[in-house]
């Protein structure tokens, strides 16, 4: 079965790339993982319930359109592209889908895009919503 897994932080971007996950995935009834990846550099107050909130508000679409779908959240000392690699591979996914943009902003100038960094180190087949 094809697998993709579609990584979001809960920003604009990542409802789009939702939805194209969602027309990608059921004609070809494809299985999905939403993948959040919770910030490790921030305090551990309020994260764990927005993370939760975040890979459901995701998981939402696909189940209402009949497709199997699993929530996952992770949290590590790694960049959320390491970790999105990570799962991909852990998962032996067929596609990742992750937004051209998050919600760090700013923080991608200087840190790198977490879409950027997914595209040159993965090794699978990756797929840019913008």
């Amino acid at each position: 079965m094809f697998k993709i897994l579609v990584a979001t932080d809960g920003s604009e971007h990542a409802e789009k790339v939702v939805k194209d996950a969602v027309r990608i995935a059921g004609p070809i009834q494809a299985e999905v993982i939403v993948l959040t990846v919770e910030d490790w550099t921030a305090p551990d107050r309020g994260s764990s319930e927005k993370a939760k909130e975040t890979v459901e508000k995701a998981a939402a679409p696909f189940r209402e359109n009949n497709i199997e779908v699993n929530t996952m959240i992770r949290r590590g000392t790694k960049r959320p592209a390491d970790v999105i690699i990570d799962v991909a591979n852990e998962e032996n996914v067929d596609l990742i889908m992750l937004g051209s943009r998050g919600i760090r902003g700013i923080q991608e100038v200087f840190l790198g895009s977490v879409s950027h960094r997914v595209v040159h180190q993965s090794k699978r087949n990756v797929l840019i919503v913008k």
